[in-house]
């Protein structure tokens, strides 16, 4: 309690309680901010905990909290940090391999692309190819039909007017077609 001589120094000014304009910088704090942002129902847990209550039980509180926090929350978050940087690395690791197995499959899948597309365009050659040579089978088809009739026709005229009963049908033609020659 403020007693008169307290009072007379201090009356020109009103008394106000310190208000902190900076954070204290500790590592409590820094995990607490956090433990904050990742779970944040728990401050409303610490507020509930470390609420209004007489200064040598906020003393003791404050070292209960703060040595639970450096025996167990850090350790946990310590460790909950190892396991999250060892499941990034192993998914960074499947992501790099996935990413090879499709761009492998990329370019197999334009390699058989670009092959297909050759084999169908030699496709296409080798049946206008074939046509072609189909047509030319058939036209010489046609011709050596031709050619055959020809030889057969020759032929047949060479033995018939071989043969001496021909000489004689040819002349009898002859007579009755033209008579006037005989």
């Amino acid at each position: 309690m403020m007693t008169n001589k307290d009072s007379s120094a201090a009356g020109s000014k009103p008394i106000t309680l310190f208000i902190r304009t900076r954070p204290a910088e500790s590592k409590i704090q820094a995990t607490l901010l956090g433990l904050n942002n990742t779970f944040p129902f728990v401050e409303k847990i610490i507020k509930e905990y470390t609420g209004q209550r007489t200064i040598h039980i906020q003393k003791a509180c404050f070292e209960h909290t703060k040595k639970c926090f450096e025996d167990r929350v850090i350790l946990f978050l310590d460790m909950f940090k190892i396991h999250v940087m060892h499941c990034e690395v192993t998914w960074f690791k499947e992501a790099t391999k996935f990413n090879k197995i499709f761009d492998e499959l990329d370019n197999a899948y334009a390699k058989c692309f670009a092959d297909n597309q050759s084999l169908y365009a030699m496709n296409k050659q080798n049946i206008a190819k074939n046509k072609c040579l189909q047509i030319q089978k058939k036209n010489l088809l046609i011709h050596d039909e031709s050619l055959i009739a020809d030889c057969i026709a020759k032929d047949v005229c060479s033995i018939v007017l071989a043969s001496p009963r021909s000489n004689y049908r040819c002349e009898e033609l002859l007579r009755s077609s033209f008579p006037s020659h005989t």
